[in-house]
């Protein structure tokens, strides 16, 4: 599944689940369920946001983005993370305050629990089907989509499990949408922490650095000295840069047309768009 395509069914299931968890919610005067159903539409929006930011992403390249618009999913993702970490705030206050000032005891009926079992089945299948596309699209944002959904799911799973408690509790139903709060924050912090390392810029790898080494080697027909790799990602699109030591009795035209089959070899090997820079040996 195209990953705007996955974007617009979360936004569908999630619209109809917010409405459902909302109306139960209120009902029963659960905070935890109109946390959780607020989660839920916030599913919606970060999915708004991966479909623009898929749109975008396919914009080809132009005289000011060179290398394309694929790094708009990563703005995307970082979008997604920012919604939920100020949406497990919010209700991580609330909670306290709930804590603080006890009400009555909530009351679930049974819409409110044939509306969480829903829910959790859905969203889960929701995670499935991103994290699904995610891997098959190399998408950081869906990947992100695919976490909030998971959460959504565990928060409801979490809710559901405390439903039998919260007859004989009154603070349950504070407890639980706290637990909800803390397990969104951590979502967002790993949303966070995993596509501003991407930004900021992550080495090569030792396996993909060690792949380039082997195809210089088969090329040039003897072990060379590869070194100052760095590799820059912009989606499906990586280029990758390098310096290579040759023999010192190379001809500029020899040392060109020997790095342009590296080159070659490892654009057809790797996928990816190298640059060598020629250095003599010392």
């Amino acid at each position: 599944m195209k990953t705007a395509a996955a974007g617009f069914l979360s936004v569908a299931v999630n619209t109809l689940l917010f409405a459902a968890k909302l109306f139960a919610g209120i009902s029963t005067g659960s905070i935890a369920i109109i946390a959780d159903a607020w989660h839920t539409l916030s599913d919606s929006l970060s999915s708004v946001v991966v479909i623009v930011g898929a749109l975008v992403a396919k914009k080809p390249q132009d005289d000011e983005h060179p290398f394309g618009h694929e790094r708009a999913e990563w703005i995307a993702a970082i979008i997604i993370a920012v919604l939920l970490a100020v949406i497990g705030v919010n209700f991580a206050l609330e909670a306290v305050r709930r804590l603080s000032s006890p009400t009555d005891h909530v009351v679930y009926g049974r819409l409110a629990i044939a509306v969480l079992i829903a829910s959790v089945v859905a969203k889960e299948l929701l995670a499935q089907v991103c994290f699904y596309s995610a891997r098959k699209n190399g998408s950081q944002a869906l990947k992100a989509d695919a976490w909030h959904h998971r959460s959504d799911a565990l928060s409801s799973l979490l809710i559901l499990a405390g439903v039998l408690f919260g007859q004989r509790f009154i603070w349950m139903d504070a407890v639980l949408g706290l637990a909800v709060s803390v397990m969104i924050l951590l979502t967002a912090f790993s949303i966070m922490r995993q596509v501003g390392s991407m930004v900021l810029g992550e080495s090569p790898g030792s396996q993909f650095v060690k792949d380039l080494q082997r195809i210089a080697n088969q090329v040039v027909g003897k072990d060379v000295d590869l070194h100052h790799v760095h590799k820059h990602s912009y989606g499906d699109h990586c280029e990758v840069t390098m310096h290579i030591r040759l023999d010192n009795g190379m001809s500029v035209a020899e040392a060109h047309e020997l790095v342009d089959l590296i080159e070659e070899q490892m654009r057809q090997q790797l996928g990816i768009e190298p640059t060598i820079h020629v250095e003599p040996w010392r």
